[in-house]
C-alpha cells in the first residue's frame, strides 16, 4: 500500500473496526476495505474509489470471507466493478455445515 492508502485506512478504521486500534485494523487491509465496501459512508466510498484501483477492489471481492459482505453490497460491488450480467453475480460466501 502507498502512503495515501495507509493514511486513509488509519483515519477511517475507527469508524469500521472500532474494537481494535488503527494499527491493528490496518495490519489486515483487506478486512478493513471489505468493511468499508459493505457499510461505508458515501464520502469514504468516494475516497476508496480514488485511492484503490478496480483490480484491488475486485481482489477484495474474490477473497471475501463469510460474513464480510451483506447481500446488497455484494451485488452492488459486483455490478459496479465487474462485467457481471444481470443475475450472474457469484454466490456470496456462506458457511457450510458438514454432516458426518
Amino acid at each position: 500500500m502507498n502512503q495515501a492508502q495507509t493514511a486513509f485506512l488509519m483515519r477511517t478504521s475507527p469508524r469500521y473496526i472500532w474494537w481494535e486500534p488503527p494499527e491493528e485494523a490496518v495490519a489486515l487491509p483487506g478486512r478493513l476495505i471489505a468493511r468499508i465496501m459493505d457499510i461505508g459512508l458515501l464520502e469514504d466510498i468516494r475516497e476508496l474509489l480514488v485511492l484503490f484501483s478496480t483490480e484491488e477492489l475486485v481482489s477484495i471481492l474474490r477473497c471475501a470471507e463469510v460474513g464480510q459482505f451483506r447481500n446488497r453490497s455484494w451485488h452492488f460491488w459486483h455490478y459496479y466493478l465487474t462485467d457481471c450480467a444481470l443475475g450472474e453475480v457469484p454466490p456470496i460466501p456462506r458457511k457450510r455445515i458438514l454432516h458426518a
